[in-house]
């Protein structure tokens, strides 16, 4: 036998000991055997800090599981202690809770069946009157025997049923030979769930806010298990099982405000006995599968520690003890008794509020006590209940308006409830004091607002009333009403109430100039919770509000704090500053100012999009060409090397300098610099362009030296692909003749900025002095904010680390405004876009090789993305008339097979190459042969990206697949198409937006855009003919 052979032998019996191995270690139990289980749990939560408070629980408890059937088995638990931490760690200890064990063991004492087969635990039936939370303890319990362990795999993942919900798993199986025991190890990633086993309980006056949400659901959720599997006969038995639960959450929208979670379980296996006799289960009743299930409308309190049946003499009870001890200060010691009162209300019916009312409200302070707690209902019971008591007359004003204000903000908002409440507006009692009129009318307003937060679109049904109020108001020229009025819509923010409010805005409509400042004001104020829900309209009534210098100071003032309560971004922040630096009224300049401060000094999430993301560490990557291509490129420029040989020169030297922060991707600034030597002349070439996503800022320097004429010419061109800024500097010293040394500099630009025009206008003010080289003076003000500073470590022998600290004036309000460039830094930022404004998405289907294709690549789709690449996203789908050959494996294209080569090669550079896609297939598609081209045009434009990770997938399968997607995708067109160039715009095609496309693309995007325009779009390209294939 070989000896290769021979060496394997022993990894080969290795294996098959494995296999047979875990087939005998499924999970499984006997149903004519009783085991014998000990469990504790250990639930903590807190923020995990040194002196800072924890709660806890801690259920320890003994478990027998007994065979009923083949699949069904029997769970008696006993022995349970239960005990509670409230505490510091460290100072305070878990401590026996007698009474809630007494309440638990109430019912876990009760028998459980579960149905087992295979290592899975199926239906769990008990009594129909435990408890969901009960029924989840013990499903804790169970989901120790819930484990899959397959016979031929050690690392495997699973998408399965938990007590979490249906979660991705990942198993890793250890064998241990000498002891026939297997560790199975299993993480679940419970944020990774098809369903999910959890319940949203908000606070009961806060709003629903799904930004809040996303950042405070949990940053960890997994649990790790470990089990340790017995071989036994007919397959395994678990002996030893522990869990480790993690959950990081964020209650609150604050920096730093996460919560921690630790959850471990654990059971070990006391004995394992024969059955004696037969297990007695009772009546049970089937509630459902492993997966924790919670009712809906759950309780606050998931464990009622006393009985509910007949609550009416109980709750008359407990309020005149209460109110007894309670009479001159709350007694502490009754504060349970608090909880027991509201608890019995909940299982209260209306009849019963009845009852107890004529019973409890004869006496002041059982009175009081009984309006103060019977609004914890919080459901239709309590509106009920008051409405009969407004339209009985039989309780004060006073008492009225503080039980109306809790009942409506304890009441869940929804839309039966809403128009239950609606009624208080008509009960004439309402109206019987000005006070409980106004606390009727403002609280129906806010319970319009959370019910709004819960329904999209919130129906107008609502919110009419408070309309007709409005406008009944401004009719009669009742200053009183309108402002209640306005008061309510603010409090409602319904989007549909801006139309009325808009009727009491001053310069906004005819009829509100004619109404008092009071009334303006409150119409102003009325925005407020509408700026969060239509920030873009009320954005622009504030901004006209606030631009008027005719309106009185307040009402700007007011609008001022509206427009920022929108959350603009920064260019409109840049926008206020510039109308403050040439405002008059100081009063409003302070008050605007003031705001800004307060949020460029922001770090709440809401402001985020104002602040600046860390720099952890920089990278400079430095890359030098090769040092033959001097003799190569004699007497001719890096321009007709392109022109001559289709090809981009190999830069002399590069360097990319990149800033790498924490969740954020890279970016920074590239330079590469090419040198063409001549006899007469050398040429030098320098690019500077910004490393990110979606962005085409760069800057571009030629310099040409004559060797003859000692003459130099450059150029300097920077913005949006060197297009938007120009300045050429020439600079001789022929025909100069004296003693000392003399320089020519000559000066010529097309555009700059302003602030590069002010810095030349200060440059000329001292040329007058400098009439020698050497001669001259200069006036230096130090300012160490304008400062740059750089530190170097030498980290390793391989390598250093550099920080380097730059001047951050455009960053911040703050900081623009003390350097004074809130001008240059509007100017700066004005092209960049909304972003809750979303681009407009231009996808080309088309052929490489198709001469109208090309065409509209090179002069219509590349320069309109090179310009407004802020403002449109460019998918490419290289197929178009190419025809898929199953049979052969192959491709049938249009121009030949050229045509599928090029087009599998764009494929691939767009599934490789990223955002660095386009100028390549730009680059191959303005060459006169494309194929050739390619090679080079991914080494100028992709450096990274080597020729054979193209070469791979273009002669592998991936090149093919990609292209088969590509027909997938061409073939599904709605409607089909008929020709190529093929372009929709945000996935329609229409004929009129075809025509467009085809002659003045630049234009149709601009005009397709919803977010504020670029200035470049003020521009327009020159139109083309059309060209199809």
């Amino acid at each position: 036998m070989p000896k290769h052979v021979i060496a394997l032998l022993p990894l080969a019996m290795h294996w098959l000991l494995f296999c047979l191995f875990a087939a005998l270690a499924e999970p499984t139990l006997n149903p004519k055997k009783t085991y014998e289980y000990e469990y504790e749990g250990v639930v903590r939560i807190g923020r995990d800090m040194a002196d800072l408070a924890e709660s806890g629980v801690k259920l320890q408890c003994t478990f027998k599981i007994t065979g009923v059937s083949l699949q069904t088995f029997l769970l008696q638990i006993y022995n349970m202690v239960f005990e509670e931490l409230n505490g510091i760690p460290g100072q305070s200890s878990f401590k026996p809770s007698p009474n809630l064990t007494k309440r638990l063991a109430a019912e876990l004492n009760r028998p459980f069946t579960f149905e087992y087969s295979k290592g899975q635990i199926g239906d769990i039936k008990t009594a129909g009157e435990v408890s969901d939370t009960i029924v989840n303890i013990v499903r804790g319990i169970l989901g120790f025997l819930h484990v899959t362990v397959k016979t031929t795999q050690r690392v495997y993942e699973l998408n399965e049923l938990g007590i979490h919900g249906v979660c991705h798993s990942v198993y890793a199986v250890e064998e241990n030979a000498a002891s026939k025991e297997l560790y199975v190890t299993q993480i679940v990633d419970i944020n990774d769930c098809r369903q999910k086993a959890a319940m949203y309980q908000g606070m009961a006056l806060a709003e629903e806010n799904k930004n809040s949400q996303q950042r405070g659901k949990n940053v960890v959720a997994t649990v790790k298990y470990a089990y340790t599997v017995k071989s036994v006969e007919g397959g395994g038995l678990i002996t030893k099982a522990s869990a480790q639960e993690r959950h990081h959450f964020t209650p609150f929208s604050v920096k730093g405000g996460n919560c921690k979670l630790k959850a471990t379980r654990n059971i070990v296996l006391l004995k394992e006995t024969d059955t004696v006799g037969k297990p007695v289960t009772g009546q049970v009743k089937n509630r459902g599968n492993l997966m924790y299930k919670m009712g809906k409308g759950a309780a606050p309190i998931p464990v009622v520690m006393i009985k509910l049946n007949d609550p009416v003499p109980k709750i008359a009870d407990l309020i005149k003890r209460l109110a007894q001890d309670n009479i001159y200060q709350l007694n502490s010691t009754s504060s349970s008794d608090v909880f027991a009162l509201i608890q019995l209300l909940r299982a209260s019916t209306n009849d019963d509020l009845e009852s107890l009312w004529k019973k409890l409200s004869g006496n002041n302070e059982h009175r009081r006590w009984f309006l103060d707690t019977a609004v914890e209902v919080t459901d239709g019971r309590v509106l009920k209940f008051l409405a009969n008591r407004f339209k009985a007359g039989d309780i004060s004003a006073n008492e009225a308006g503080q039980a109306l204000l809790v009942a409506f903000n304890h009441l869940t908002a929804e839309a039966e409830l809403v128009e239950s409440a609606k009624e208080f507006l008509t009960i004439p009692f309402s109206k019987s004091h000005p006070l409980l009129w106004n606390t009727v009318v403002l609280s129906y307003g806010s319970l319009v607002y959370r019910a709004c937060a819960q329904e999209t679109p919130c129906p107008v049904s609502t919110v009419q009333p408070l309309l007709d109020m409005a406008n009944n108001g401004l009719a009669k020229k009742d200053d009183k009403d309108m402002v209640l009025a306005l008061k309510a819509l603010g409090n409602a923010g319904h989007p549909l109430s801006i139309k009325t409010i808009l009727k009491f805005l001053p310069g906004l409509s005819v009829r509100s100039d004619s109404l008092s400042t009071w009334v303006q004001t409150v119409a102003v104020q009325s925005l407020r919770h509408l700026a969060s829900r239509d920030p873009h309209s009320v954005q622009d009534i504030a901004k006209t509000l606030f631009e008027d210098r005719t309106l009185p100071a307040e009402i700007r003032m007011l609008a001022s704090m509206i427009l920022l309560e929108t959350n603009p971004p920064l260019p409109v922040i840049l926008a206020v500053a510039e109308l403050l630096l040439q405002e008059t009224d100081l009063q409003v300049v302070s008050f605007t100012y003031s705001q800004l401060r307060a949020i460029s000094r922001s770090r709440t999430p809401d402001n985020q999009h104002l602040s600046v993301n860390p720099v952890e560490k920089i990278k400079i990557q430095i890359s030098i060409g090769p040092e033959n291509h001097k003799s190569e490129l004699s007497e001719m420029t890096v321009t007709q090397l392109v022109e001559a040989t289709d090809a981009a020169p190999e830069p002399v030297i590069s360097v990319r300098v990149l800033a790498i922060s924490p969740d954020v991707k890279e970016v920074g600034y590239e330079a590469a610099a090419y040198y063409t030597p001549a006899k007469q002349r050398d040429d030098i070439e320098l690019i500077v362009s910004e490393v990110a996503e979606e962005v085409n800022w760069k800057i571009c320097a030629d310099l040409s030296v004559q060797k003859i004429q000692a003459e130099a010419k450059a150029h300097f061109k920077w913005g949006a692909e060197c297009q938007t800024y120009e300045v050429a500097l020439k600079v001789s010293t022929e025909g100069v003749t004296g003693p000392k040394p003399f320089l020519y500099a000559e000066i010529n630009w097309e555009d700059v900025p302003s602030f590069m025009q002010a810095l030349g206008q200060r440059v000329k003010e001292y040329l007058p002095g400098v009439s020698y080289i050497m001669g001259f003076y200069q006036k230096h003000e130090k300012n160490t904010e304008h400062e740059v500073s750089a530190m170097l470590v030498a980290s390793t022998h391989e390598g250093f680390d550099v920080n380097v600290k730059i001047p951050e004036w455009c960053r911040t309000l703050e900081i623009a405004v003390e350097c004074g460039v809130q001008k240059q830094c509007m100017e700066l930022l004005a092209t960049r876009p909304d972003p809750t404004i979303p681009p407009v998405e231009v996808t080309v289907y088309y052929e490489s090789l198709c001469p109208g294709c090309r065409s509209f690549l090179t002069e219509q789709l590349f320069p309109t993305w090179m310009m407004l690449r802020d403002i449109m996203r460019v998918h490419l789908v290289p197929y178009g008339n190419t025809k898929e050959l199953p049979e052969r494996n192959s491709f049938s294209c249009q121009h030949g097979e050229p045509e599928c080569q090029a087009n599998i090669i764009e494929a691939c550079i767009l599934n490789v190459t990223d955002h660095a896609a386009f100028p390549v297939i730009h680059c191959m598609a303005s060459s006169s042969d494309v194929i050739k081209a390619a090679p080079s045009c991914l080494q100028l434009y992709a450096p990274s990206v080597e020729w054979g990770t193209i070469e791979s997938c273009v002669k592998g399968g991936l090149g093919h697949i990609l292209m088969h997607e590509n027909g997938v995708k061409t073939q599904s067109l709605s409607p089909a198409h008929t020709h190529v160039p093929w372009v929709t715009f945000n996935g329609v095609y229409t004929d009129d937006l075809e025509d467009k496309a085809m002659s003045t693309l630049f234009n149709l995007v601009c005009k397709l855009y919803e977010g504020i325009k670029p200035p470049v779009c003020t521009g327009a390209l020159k139109k083309l003919n059309r060209s199809f294939c």
